[in-house]
């Protein structure tokens, strides 16, 4: 009997090494958790604003995609990555003019020697400008407890002027809502020698203050470079840096 013991104990222990740390993969709910907001109606372009009564003066959001200046879609996802290897998360949404939406993945690895870079991207461009940007990671100290870790954030807020030849109309929107369909990917990879296992957040956040909750938390030291493109003065996109103190 006691022998019988053992043995279950010993196929119990092999079954809880063999799960491990997963591959990391980005998804939609989050390995670890998420959030998704889509309201109607867009307030930002129905008369009256969200507290419109009259429901068949609305501008309706039917794209399934966040587009309403409070919609937002984040997740949160963990894994392990080989060196060299990516993981990416592509997803869409509507911009506008009124638009404040951040577009942005940021992820953490405790390794101190880890090394990765990330990179959130919108499928839309004028001429040579392509609306991305990457950053790499650096070891910080911050938080409570001064812990020490790789870091890395990118982030950007698309949006377009009123008369832009880009809005154009959304289907089955109800009366007269115009907007732009983004793809947007957002893309982590290893860059290092050593396999790394970051917790990585990733999404569309209804604005800069939201933005900047997920993604500095207190005690997190945190930068912003802002700068016009070219060719759009509506666009603008912005960098973050994490720095060490």
């Amino acid at each position: 009997m006691n022998r019988k013991i053992m043995l279950l104990c010993g196929s119990v222990a092999l079954l809880v090494f063999a799960a491990g740390p997963a591959p990391l993969v980005l998804t939609s709910s989050g390995t670890l958790g998420g959030t998704f907001v889509i309201q109607n109606p867009v307030e930002q372009q129905t008369q009256g604003g969200a507290g419109q009564p009259d429901q068949s003066l609305w501008v309706v959001n039917n794209t399934g995609t966040p587009w309403d200046i409070d919609d937002e879609h984040f997740a949160t996802d963990s894994g392990y990555l080989d060196p060299g290897q990516s993981a990416s998360y592509t997803e869409t949404m509507v911009a506008d003019s009124f638009n404040s939406h951040i577009l942005g993945i940021e992820a953490y690895s405790t390794g101190t020697r880890d090394a990765f870079t990330v990179s959130v991207r919108s499928n839309d461009q004028i001429g040579s400008n392509v609306y991305a940007v990457s950053y790499p990671s650096s070891l910080i100290s911050a938080g409570g407890n001064k812990q020490q870790m790789h870091a890395a954030v990118a982030l950007f807020s698309q949006a377009y002027q009123p008369n832009s030849f880009k809005l154009l109309p959304i289907p089955n929107s109800g009366i007269g809502g115009v907007g732009r369909a983004l793809t947007i990917t957002y893309t982590i990879t290893n860059t290092g020698t050593r396999r790394i296992t970051p917790t990585v957040y990733k999404g569309i956040y209804n604005g800069q203050t939201t933005a900047v909750a997920h993604y500095c938390p207190e005690g997190w030291p945190f930068n912003i470079v802002g700068q016009n493109v070219i060719g759009d003065p509506s666009f603008a996109w912005c960098q973050s840096a994490i720095v060490t103190h």
